[in-house]
């Protein structure tokens, strides 16, 4: 409702794995706070969330990490070990819809092509509940009221312009449904009521390079993505967040050894670049 969080990641001047739970508002554009820890420090993990609680899935410790943390909206506290995934995975592409949290794909030794699901009702562990296109990590995660999306990705060493769509009424497999604007790796994902938006990512096409390109595509029929806006820099690895109104898109790396703390924010109802609003 009220808050955009960022959870765990890793401090650019030492790579040291951080647990770190931050919160900023989405009412005005203000500082994120340190507010709480992880039950466990780690980066490349994912966000889901129901309206009472947010979920951190996976991630990558000294190992690849299976545990699945839940954060109280209610109460700036420290997040709890509730369950586990089938495998210890991170840079799953992450969904979330009113009854459950789905985590897609990621890297856990072996690439995986598995959709898994974890209950909000009750805390437990994960299930895999349908498969991929492909075996593939970095996906951005985007979930519309009847379906999860997974956007790019890598297999095989390829980049990935796909978009796929799973849905949340039955337990099934991923159809491929729409391409992006370019085929990249990683980057963040947000979601309004009609669009998923991939913002950023790594691409070797045009040129290895980040890129500062939001790709829209609509929830209400199948098709490719438009570029509609850029970001402020190039960037990939930034974690996203959505009020009812804008798309956030914030702690990415830029590249060059250079990690940004921004949060930028860009507008649902117009197209259009994104701006630094905070920190």
């Amino acid at each position: 409702g009220g808050y955009g969080y960022s959870t765990g990641g890793q401090f650019e001047n030492d790579g040291v794995n951080v647990n770190i739970i931050d919160k900023f508002p989405f009412a005005s554009d203000s500082n994120a706070t340190d507010i709480a820890d992880l039950t466990v420090a780690r980066r490349f993990c994912s966000g889901n969330q129901s309206s009472v609680s947010g979920y951190t899935g996976g991630g990558y410790a000294s190992s690849a990490s299976d545990v699945i943390d839940k954060i109280p909206f209610a109460t700036d506290s420290d997040a709890t070990d509730v369950g586990n995934l089938t495998d210890g995975q991170y840079r799953q592409g992450p969904a979330s819809s009113s009854a459950s949290g789905y985590w897609a794909g990621g890297d856990a030794g072996p690439i995986l092509d598995t959709i898994e699901k974890n209950s909000f009702s009750s805390d437990g562990n994960a299930s895999s509940v349908g498969d991929l296109l492909d075996e593939v990590y970095g996906l951005s995660g985007h979930a519309s009221s009847a379906s999860g999306y997974g956007s790019g990705g890598v297999v095989s060493s390829t980049y990935m312009d796909v978009i796929q769509k799973w849905s949340f009424s039955s337990d099934a497999n991923s159809t491929d449904v729409g391409n992006l604007t370019v085929a990249r790796v990683d980057g963040s994902g947000c979601s309004s009521s009609a669009s998923g938006y991939k913002c950023g990512g790594y691409s070797t096409v045009g040129g290895s390079a980040n890129k500062d390109v939001i790709d829209k595509f609509a929830f209400a029929s199948d098709g490719d993505a438009t570029d509609v806006g850029d970001l402020i820099a190039g960037e990939t690895y930034g974690a996203g967040a959505s009020s009812n109104e804008n798309g956030y898109t914030f702690g990415a790396n830029l590249g060059a050894g250079s990690v940004s703390n921004v949060i930028q924010k860009f507008s649902f109802s117009s197209d259009g670049n994104a701006s630094d609003i905070a920190d």
